[in-house]
């Protein structure tokens, strides 16, 4: 294993974050996702391109984007459900799968067409990230999102108080975009580990604790007089033993060579995956830190992608709402001044 502790906040942030926050600032536009200025503006202070940067940041720039819809649209979720902000639940769903899942064919092919714009981005979304996935594995992560929208909204319709939708999709289908910034499938021989299944339930506690979600009978090894901060420490390092019996089972196994390499470049992926979550956690990621509690030392002093990625007016200012510039006043002086608005 490459080290003994668990992954440390990474500060190392994808250098095409910026085209990301471009093309994320166009997208929202034009699926009407978040169609409002006020919209927009909860979209730049939530960080979501940072996260998607810290989160695969030797991932290429296609596919950073598509990670980043990824979170924009769960973002979206509690927005429009009213978690993400101040007030009561109030736009639940009549029907969350019956919804959403006709969105995610497991062909990628035509859908029907959308009556709302999270069906409208859902849909656009899974036909950017589903041809890369072989049949097996978009039938793993439509499953993982039935998951989700159970975990989130429960199985038998919309509850008054839905979970933090990354909290609920830590355990799927959040996994299913780690494989994909990775550019490598996970062999089916290997998932079905019973090491695998643990490193990826261990990754989805650590998630699901740094998005707020509480993990029901969290092992800790001892009282957490600051909250769920032991608990948050016990989860990382279980996840490092449960990756690191990974990895030597897989290199002491009559494991092909490809199946070896693969498994490899997942840990990496799994690992820098973890760190980034953790760096846009503790530098104040929407909503309450692991466990309900406050967010870490960075806690309203957030580092947002301005100061981590060079770009002449900073990424995150392409996201702030423009008015339209008024047209120019007429001037009775003639000259220049009149094609200035009347300014010198």
């Amino acid at each position: 294993m490459s080290r003994t502790g668990p992954p440390a906040p990474a500060d190392r942030v994808n250098p095409h974050a910026g085209e990301a926050a471009v093309f994320l600032d166009r997208w929202v536009r034009r699926t009407g996702l978040l169609p409002s200025f006020s919209a927009q503006q909860r979209l730049r202070r939530a960080g979501c391109v940072e996260l998607a940067a810290r989160a695969v940041p030797d991932a290429g720039g296609e596919r950073l984007r598509r990670v980043a819809v990824w979170f924009v649209w769960f973002f979206a979720l509690d927005d429009r459900d009213g978690h993400g902000g101040p007030g009561p639940f109030t736009d639940p769903f009549a029907d969350p799968q019956a919804e959403l899942l006709p969105c995610l064919p497991l062909d990628a092919g035509r859908t029907p067409p959308p009556r709302t714009a999270r069906q409208r981005a859902l849909a656009e979304v899974w036909r950017m990230t589903a041809p890369a996935m072989s049949l097996a594995w978009r039938q793993r992560f439509v499953a993982d999102f039935r998951t989700f929208l159970d975990r989130r909204y429960g199985p038998y319709g919309p509850v008054t108080a839905p979970v933090p939708a990354l909290g609920a999709a830590a355990r799927g289908p959040l996994p299913g975009l780690v494989e994909y910034a990775a550019r490598c499938e996970v062999p089916g021989n290997v998932r079905d580990l019973p090491s695998f299944r643990v490193v990826q339930a261990a990754a989805g506690d650590v998630l699901a604790g740094l998005h707020g979600l509480r993990v029901p009978g969290a092992r800790t090894p001892r009282a957490a007089p600051d909250g769920d901060g032991h608990a948050h420490e016990a989860r990382l390092e279980g996840f490092c033993s449960a990756l690191a019996e990974l990895r030597q089972g897989v290199a002491a196994g009559d494991f092909p060579v490809e199946d070896v390499a693969a498994v490899a470049a997942h840990a990496v992926a799994l690992e820098s995956w973890l760190a980034g979550h953790l760096a846009w956690a503790l530098r104040g990621g929407p909503g309450p830190g692991p466990g309900g509690t406050a967010r870490g030392p960075a806690h309203g002093r957030r580092l947002s992608l301005v100061e981590d990625a060079a770009s002449p007016r900073g990424v995150f200012d392409v996201l702030r709402p423009r008015r339209p510039v008024p047209p120019p006043a007429p001037s009775t002086g003639g000259g220049t001044e009149a094609l200035q608005g009347g300014r010198p």
